[in-house]
């Protein structure tokens, strides 16, 4: 993938590139994936997520809101 292509997936929060910059381990990076780390990271907090089990938890007041990610 991309430079382009993995911030849009960081972006979208899909999962296997969620997971794999929260869990998984960097063996050889030029800034890029530190960058999109650091991305995601600050999202979620801004969000206020919280990883649960089986995924992720975005709290809001009513459930009709709409989310937006960034």
């Amino acid at each position: 993938m991309t430079p382009d292509e993995l911030v849009e997936m960081v972006d979208a929060k899909t999962g296997f590139v969620v997971d794999a910059l929260l869990e998984g381990r960097i063996l050889l990076d030029d800034g890029t994936i530190n960058d999109a780390r650091s991305r995601l990271i600050d999202s979620l907090k801004r969000l206020n997520a919280k990883k649960l089990k089986h995924g992720w938890f975005i709290p809001r007041d009513d459930l009709r809101t709409v989310i937006s990610f960034d």
